[in-house]
């Protein structure tokens, strides 16, 4: 379920979307949107860890890596382990390994969505047609999620039970508990079907950077 501003957003993003044109969708999603560098950083990761979650393909160090990208949008650069891992020996068979530079540098992150998309274009293809075909509707919704928020969030319903929820699964990164966050909204008063129906579909994929998580943890 979409708002009608949502509606248009995800329908924008699934025409034409086909997989090699994925990076130049998301840069113009991100001037069109006035995507912040931290955003930009976390989606790139949520493509990442959904694709690896999809095609049960990944390797430990991609993981260590989505990680190190996640805590370095917010802030906590470790220049150590950033270099030990761009200089892995491991990098030559890893397909995401021209991600680490870019994706790690104090540089402009728009940079780093053309390596990631290539590395979600190629791992993509050596997967079932059935990914393929699914790509745009799963990338459409979390572009959706990343977007600025386009819902009415009265403050009444950021309670220390929702905050608490949204903390704990934003420093653990498991999303599991977002249908209870949603009763904990619903119990705050929230109505807002769109919001409580999402948070309750156990299928939808959920990563860091989403807005409804940022705004009760107070990253907006």
């Amino acid at each position: 379920m979409f708002t009608s501003q949502e509606k248009k957003l995800f329908d924008w993003w699934i025409v034409s979307c086909e997989p090699r044109h994925v990076c130049g969708k998301l840069l113009e999603f991100f001037l069109r949107f006035s995507i912040g560098e931290r955003t930009k950083r976390l989606l790139s990761v949520a493509f990442v860890r959904e694709t690896m979650k999809r095609t049960n393909t990944g390797y430990d160090l991609e993981r260590e890596v989505c990680t190190l990208v996640e805590d370095f949008a917010d802030g906590q650069r470790n220049w150590g382990k950033i270099t030990q891992l761009c200089n892995h020996k491991e990098n030559e068979k890893n397909p995401f390994r021209m991600t680490h530079t870019e994706f790690l540098s104090a540089g402009n992150a728009s940079e780093a969505l053309s390596q990631v998309s290539w590395s979600i274009y190629c791992i993509m293809y050596i997967n079932s047609p059935e990914f393929r075909d699914s790509l745009p509707q799963w990338q459409g919704e979390m572009i959706v999620d990343f977007a600025t928020n386009r819902f009415y969030f009265d403050p009444q319903w950021k309670t220390s039970d929702a905050v608490a929820l949204a903390r704990g699964m934003y420093d653990t990164r498991d999303f599991s508990a977002m249908p209870i966050l949603a009763d904990a909204l619903q119990d705050a008063g929230c109505a807002d079907e769109i919001i409580l129906e999402r948070l309750r579909n156990v299928s939808h994929a959920w990563y860091r950077g989403c807005w409804l998580i940022d705004f009760l943890i107070g990253k907006q």
